[in-house]
């Protein structure tokens, strides 16, 4: 027998074994159409797609179905089509040309952390990233090579192997594919600017099913469109990131204060929090605590040791009464993953968040107010500092459009139960349906839930028709739509 035609009938036998017995591989897979029609997918052609990759298809009677179609928010509870697992780029090239030759509606999972829960999709392709998580890092260069499925541990913990880092979100097991397109807040971004700020290139997968390089010599439009644009544009399959020298240690700080001295500690937080360095990362949280005491607390990182993170943090040391105030020495990836637990997979969750380029004399009042209407410790509201790094960057320089914004401002909520959903979900929009107007009126794509057209034109300022150029040029059938969209133009 010809070697070919051994691995041929080798991989037959493996891709038939993969496949559920329930199911038979007689059958036809009924699917959902990027425009919500039905289409029907023969067996034939499921069978030659797991052929021709090294990774695998997962169909509904499969005994690993469940587990693989499960996301992070519980909140969407989709069964799609199918599952492509891949194990490699090649795989995903395979996926992204099966599923726009037989008219599939895809998602793409990478870290599968999508409030909005758009890794996921009824009745679609799930091309599922999680398998790639290989980095691999530089030392001279100062830089790490990581596939598009990995998490932010991952990454943490291949730079600090080297005593080296850069910005990467403040829960580890969130992806870096959603991160590093759509933005990229964490704990270093005054030091050293948003995780896009220092994406050096990537190689992705576009909507016609190439593999392609784009960087700024290469693809440069697409290279400036995946530093802001998220998902729009392809699969990015690898990332290469630029890395800085900093110690393991780090410094954390955490004042807590009873909520009847929340108007003062809110007012002295926006005048405290716009003097401080680019080497602190500081926010102001309301949250309540399990037995529904509600309290008030200023916290954050400092990049340096606690003697130098006391001096400047100044007169937060010596500020009211906090009932805890603690200054403290941290590992850096331990810190990372320490709300791993809290942001655990499988509950149910809900966000709405937005971008303030100032801070309006109501924003205290109107945050404490609708706060205290919630007696009970599933909801939050916190206001994260931004700028240093990541607002000197030029508004155009990248699609990201928020360079101006002083803070993110989130409220958040989460709960246990399917049917106790509703309330929770009216109860943040009515919260955010006051704080949006003293808001700039931007959004951070990766936590939205609205992707109409008008608002997604808004955040991107004047990105956006940019953004619609270059969406028109490599997807202009939109066949990447699960996501904060930005639809092509239409074809004359």
């Amino acid at each position: 027998m010809k070697r070919r035609d051994f691995l041929s009938s080798a991989i037959t036998v493996t891709a038939a074994s993969s496949f559920p017995v329930g199911l038979g591989l007689a059958a036809d897979l009924q699917a959902v159409a990027p425009k919500g029609d039905k289409v029907t997918i023969s067996e034939g052609m499921v069978s030659d797609l797991q052929k021709s990759i090294k990774g695998d298809v997962v169909l509904p009677d499969s005994e690993q179905y469940e587990a693989a179609r499960k996301i992070w928010n519980a909140s969407f509870d989709k069964r799609p089509s199918m599952i492509v697992q891949c194990a490699d780029s090649n795989d995903v090239v395979s996926a992204v040309q099966f599923a726009r030759t037989n008219n599939v509606l895809m998602a793409v999972r990478c870290g599968g952390h999508s409030y909005s829960g758009q890794s996921t999709t009824n009745g679609g392709l799930v091309i599922d990233l999680s398998r790639m998580q290989n980095a691999e890092v530089d030392a001279n260069a100062r830089t790490c090579r990581i596939q598009g499925g990995a998490l932010l541990g991952n990454l943490d913990r291949a730079a600090a192997e080297y005593g080296l880092a850069t910005t990467a979100g403040f829960v580890s097991h969130t992806g870096v594919g959603g991160l590093a397109t759509g933005g990229g807040h964490g704990r270093l971004m005054k030091k050293f600017g948003l995780t896009l700020d220092n994406n050096l290139g990537v190689e992705m997968v576009t909507a016609d099913g190439r593999l392609v390089k784009a960087n700024a010599d290469e693809n440069a439009d697409l290279y400036w469109a995946v530093r802001g644009g998220g998902g729009n544009f392809g699969i990015v399959t690898q990332f290469e990131f630029q890395l800085y020298q900093m110690d393991p240690m780090v410094t954390s700080f955490a004042y807590t204060f009873p909520i009847e001295a929340a108007p003062d500690v809110m007012k002295f937080y926006f005048e405290w929090d716009a003097e401080q360095p680019d080497e602190t990362a500081s926010s102001l949280g309301l949250r309540r605590n399990a037995q529904g005491e509600a309290a008030v607390a200023i916290g954050g990182t400092y990049i340096g040791t606690p003697d130098q993170a006391e001096k400047a943090l100044g007169k937060l040391v010596t500020f009211g009464k906090p009932i805890i105030g603690r200054i403290t020495s941290a590992n850096y990836v331990t810190m990372q993953a320490a709300a791993d637990r809290i942001y655990a997979h499988g509950r149910y969750y809900y966000s709405k968040s937005g971008f303030f380029d100032r801070v309006d004399a109501k924003l205290p009042e109107v945050m404490l107010e609708y706060f205290m209407k919630h007696p009970t410790a599933k909801a939050g509201i916190s206001a994260a500092s931004h700028g240093g790094a990541a607002g000197r960057v030029p508004m155009d320089a990248t699609a990201y459009a928020h360079r101006d914004a002083k803070y993110q401002i989130s409220i958040s909520v989460d709960w246990d139960k399917s049917e106790d959903g509703p309330g929770w979900l009216k109860y943040a929009r009515d919260y955010w349906s006051v704080m949006e107007p003293l808001s700039d009126g931007g959004f951070y794509v990766n936590t939205t839930d609205d992707d109409r057209e008008n608002t997604i034109r808004k955040n991107y300022r004047g990105n956006y028709e940019r953004l619609v150029d270059i969406k028109t040029a490599w997807d202009p059938d939109n066949a990447f739509r699960l996501n904060a969209n930005i639809p092509p133009r239409r074809k004359a």
